[in-house]
């Protein structure tokens, strides 16, 4: 007799385990991240020569290339400072960009879509500029030590 009434307690357990009518699935966009803090340079960063336009005072972020209708939440110190739906103009490979007062800034936390938040640290001031790229389900920070160039 105990194990019949196993079984139906078995049964019982796992048929309300996959009763889907009153639970809520939910999906999560999730990406795989890399984070360049010591970048030098690519064919868009030859030389410096917009350097004298930076200031060193800020904090520039830069949604780079490979956005569509992406949702994207950008928090500093904990507190969201930009949230948009951007998308890369095509000609010019940039989304969108903010520009942050860098004394205050400890950290920078970015979301994309509904992904995890990604938490970045300011580890040096003279990179400060930040590039945010998307290519399929990667995401890549930059961390630029020269200004990029856009044509």
């Amino acid at each position: 007799m105990s194990k019949t009434k196993n079984l139906i307690l078995f049964f019982l357990i796992t048929t309300s385990c996959f009763d889907n009518k009153n639970s809520k699935i939910v999906t999560e966009k999730t990406y795989d991240f890399e984070v360049l803090y010591l970048y030098q340079g690519n064919e868009r960063i030859i030389d410096d020569k917009y350097r004298h336009k930076v200031s060193n005072d800020s904090l520039y972020i830069i949604i780079e290339t490979g956005f569509k209708e992406s949702h994207i939440i950008l928090e500093e110190n904990g507190e969201t400072v930009f949230d948009k739906i951007v998308s890369t103009e095509l000609s010019q490979g940039v989304a969108d960009r903010t520009i942050r007062d860098i004394k205050n800034v400890k950290n920078i936390g970015v979301r994309i879509d509904s992904g995890p938040l990604i938490f970045l640290e300011i580890i040096n001031i003279d990179n400060n500029i930040i590039g945010i790229n998307k290519n399929y389900d990667k995401i890549q920070v930059v961390f630029y030590k020269k200004v990029p160039i856009y044509e």
